[in-house]
């Protein structure tokens, strides 16, 4: 179906951030009204808001895909002062704005993009904090999905508890509140086997739907489904 991609932005109004990469604007790309672009440039994608996203929704995700087979480069902003990689930015944008071919099809394809120039994401300090409040994560572990009974880090995700999970052990601290600091928690505990902390304090255990239920954003290197293979080998050691 032939989307305009005005009607999209109308009525998700993602506020200032670029709909097509998810990078953090000082400015509301159509206006506060969603209805006139102002013909400026994203710094990060490059995207000329009311030219390359044009009058179809399916040419924002034209210029999406060749902007990440070109090697999803910044454009004028130099990638350490970024809040966010760019498998960050493009999680936090609404399903509905990608038309051609699904959300996580087009993370996929970005993940591989960026493995084959380095291995390793670049080392961004990003306070997960940020990330919850904006996925609204409510009673969940970040780090391996188990249910709470509480917020780890408040209602606000500015407090955090202290307070430890009882599936993998994290414990909710201001230095465990960076995502490169949960993603090295996690990666270690399941390399060290996944095992359960207090099993006997929690009901119907399911590690790998706990951590598939986590959303895209929460991940780094290694991604979510190199996390999963990881885990699967982890609880077959676990067994053998």
């Amino acid at each position: 179906m032939r989307i305009n991609t005005v009607s999209v932005l109308q009525k998700f109004q993602i506020g200032k951030y670029c709909h097509c990469c998810g990078y953090k604007l000082s400015y509301y790309p159509y206006g506060e009204s969603y209805d006139a672009p102002n013909y400026d440039i994203c710094h990060y994608c490059g995207i000329e808001f009311g030219n390359h996203d044009m009058p179809l929704l399916e040419d924002l995700c034209e210029y999406r895909l060749d902007w990440i087979e070109k090697g999803a480069k910044p454009w004028k902003i130099h990638s350490s002062t970024n809040e966010f990689t760019q498998s960050t930015q493009l999680s936090l944008l609404p399903e509905e704005l990608f038309d051609t071919g699904s959300k996580a099809d087009v993370l996929n394809k970005l993940d591989i993009v960026l493995s084959n120039h380095n291995k390793y994401f670049k080392k961004i300090k990003i306070d997960f904090r940020l990330i919850l409040a904006k996925a609204k994560f409510g009673k969940i572990c970040h780090c391996c999905g188990n249910n709470l009974e509480y917020y780890p880090y408040g209602v606000e995700y500015d407090n955090p508890s202290n307070d430890f999970c009882y599936c993998c052990g994290i414990q909710y601290l201001n230095q465990n509140a960076f995502l490169e600091d949960v993603v090295k928690y996690r990666t270690r505990w399941i390399e060290d086997g996944a095992r359960i902390i207090r099993p006997g304090l929690i009901k119907n255990i399911n590690l790998e739907k706990q951590i598939s239920s986590l959303p895209y954003i929460f991940f780094t290197y290694p991604d979510k489904p190199q996390i999963l293979e990881l885990l699967d080998k982890a609880i077959k050691g676990r067994n053998s």
